[in-house]
């Protein structure tokens, strides 16, 4: 594929008709059926984190000694993925996996294994995204810069309610693409480099001031509670702001892909037309990054 192909097919990918007839779309969860937060709070308990983890809202209120607030790393700390967490978490997880393919969308996927559970107390964040001009936190990006396709689905449960700084940063879609333009041409991007450019994206929002005003002048804040999971374009750009309130987040994201999509990937992998994708060095495939099981399998 010749350097003007590469850049076509990204064009097209980037103007292509959303895949949801609302590009944000917020899917009621029947939270007694599927219930993820007893098993996060086991998984304090299990931690040591906390003798008391409910309620999440107020968890940094009652943590253990040993954990500050006010940490940077705290978040973090209290974080985990799927695998190291309860077997309750990973169970029910996967029950919603089943729920969303079978009686949302309609068809099979194939979903992330490996989902982290985030915790988001009041207080500062890690230095590595914040913006040397300002102070301010530039923690904005799209899943497409880190290997994810474009027929993707992006899905955040929060498992509290959240609100302002701690709600979820989030661009339109109408906006994000006018950002995604504007730093792919700024960096000569195609439809080859475009997945490993989550450095360089950062890079152009320190350094363009223009680019940096676009991304804020648009942000918006979801703003939600507990029973709604939220299903978003790829293409959107998201972030992570902050938490200025005095409530702690808590939320689960994960990622989505039409199985007939990713089989036509793989075809166009071992074509040469599509290059193999990574996510933090684990390559995006069934029984590495992706679940061995599809939704309909479960």
């Amino acid at each position: 594929m010749s350097r003007m192909e590469r850049v076509q097919a990204l064009h097209k990918y980037l103007h292509a008709i959303p895949q949801l007839a609302e590009p944000l779309t917020r899917v009621p969860v029947p939270v007694d059926d599927i219930d993820l937060r007893t098993p996060a709070a086991l998984h304090l308990l299990d931690g040591g984190f906390t003798v008391e983890p409910f309620p999440f809202e107020t968890l940094h209120e009652r943590l253990r000694d040993h954990l500050t607030l006010g940490d940077a790393e705290l978040g973090r700390t209290l974080s985990a993925r799927i695998a190291g967490s309860p077997a309750e978490l990973g169970e029910a997880y996967r029950e919603l996996i089943a729920f969303i393919a079978r009686d949302v969308l309609g068809f099979d996927v194939v979903f992330e294994a490996q989902p982290v559970l985030r915790f988001h107390p009041p207080g500062p964040m890690m230095d590595r995204y914040r913006c040397h001009a300002d102070g301010g936190m530039l923690a904005f990006h799209s899943d497409l810069m880190l290997g994810d396709r474009f027929e993707q689905l992006n899905c955040w449960l929060p498992l509290t309610t959240s609100t302002r700084s701690n709600g979820l940063q989030h661009l339109p879609l109408e906006s994000s693409i006018g950002v995604l333009e504007q730093f792919i041409a700024l960096e000569q991007l195609d439809i080859f480099s475009l997945p490993s450019s989550r450095e360089q994206f950062f890079r152009c929002l320190d350094t363009d001031d223009e680019l940096r005003a676009l991304v804020r002048d648009n942000v918006r804040s979801l703003e939600t509670d507990y029973g709604g999971l939220w299903v978003f374009d790829p293409r959107i750009i998201h972030g992570t702001a902050e938490n200025r309130e005095q409530t702690t987040r808590v939320s689960i994201d994960f990622r989505l892909l039409p199985k007939d999509a990713y089989d036509r990937h793989r075809a166009g992998v071992a074509q040469g037309d599509e290059t193999e994708c990574f996510f933090g060095g684990v390559p995006m495939l069934r029984g590495h990054f992706y679940d061995g099981r599809t939704a309909f399998a479960l």
